[in-house]
């Protein structure tokens, strides 16, 4: 199929009724049992998607509210317990062998590794 994109507002609209008419084509051609199949199937993958959704939307969140808890931590403690790490805006405690280590990308407290465990970014 050609890239959507690229097509018309007009193209869009026939592709969808064409679409539309195939799956009623298919509704006509079935039982009331594989309709009713069909639809407990069509259930389960709208469930599965919105299940998918809202997790995507919590780690959005959570990706979104961790360089505030950044900063938090930051105020907790007091300027000289901190040296500035080679990533910008990274600070971790002058003792890193020991301590909690934050991700520069998405703020995660990482523990050790070349990768944040939470975003995949190098460290």
């Amino acid at each position: 199929m050609a890239d959507n994109a690229a097509l018309s507002k007009e193209e869009m609209e026939r592709l969808v009724k064409e679409a539309e008419e195939k799956v009623q084509a298919m509704l006509a051609q079935m039982t009331p049992e594989e309709r009713a199949q069909a639809q407990a199937k069509a259930e389960e993958a709208i469930a599965a998607d919105q299940a998918a959704m809202r997790q995507m939307i919590a780690d959005a969140e959570a990706v979104r509210s961790a360089p505030a808890s950044h900063r938090e931590w930051m105020e907790r403690n007091t300027a000289q317990e901190h040296s500035l790490q080679a990533y910008p805006g990274a600070f971790v405690p002058k003792d890193a062998q020991n301590a909690a280590r934050f991700c520069p990308h998405c703020g995660a407290s990482v523990s050790g590794g070349n990768f944040c465990e939470y975003c995949g970014g190098r460290l």
